[in-house]
């Protein structure tokens, strides 16, 4: 996914989401789909959910994704909006990015 913004890279994701959701079966696929409702709408990552967050390499003008801990994804989580923010329930993780 190299040289891809996080929006085309969010998007790639939901679509590879999308194609797991569609092998699982109904009960696991309705618990994906209503943890993300519900992390959507409050950015609260859990010590179980991985979190990473996205910077400009200034040397190749990349976004790189990076791990934070816990600690930082809580002081962080006031600095982004809900554009800015992603749940992957498949995964799940947070990402954030500016």
């Amino acid at each position: 996914m190299c040289g891809k913004t996080w929006q085309q890279y969010f998007k790639q994701l939901a679509n590879l989401g999308a194609e797991c959701l569609r092998l699982e079966d109904s009960a696991a696929t309705q618990k994906c789909l209503e943890a993300e409702l519900i992390m959507e709408r409050n950015y609260n990552p859990t010590r179980k959910s991985n979190k990473f967050y996205w910077e400009t390499d200034p040397e190749t003008d990349f976004q790189i994704c990076k791990c934070m801990s816990h600690a930082l994804a809580l002081e962080m989580q006031d600095g982004y909006g809900p554009k800015q923010q992603h749940f992957d329930s498949i995964h799940w993780e947070w990402d954030v990015s500016t």
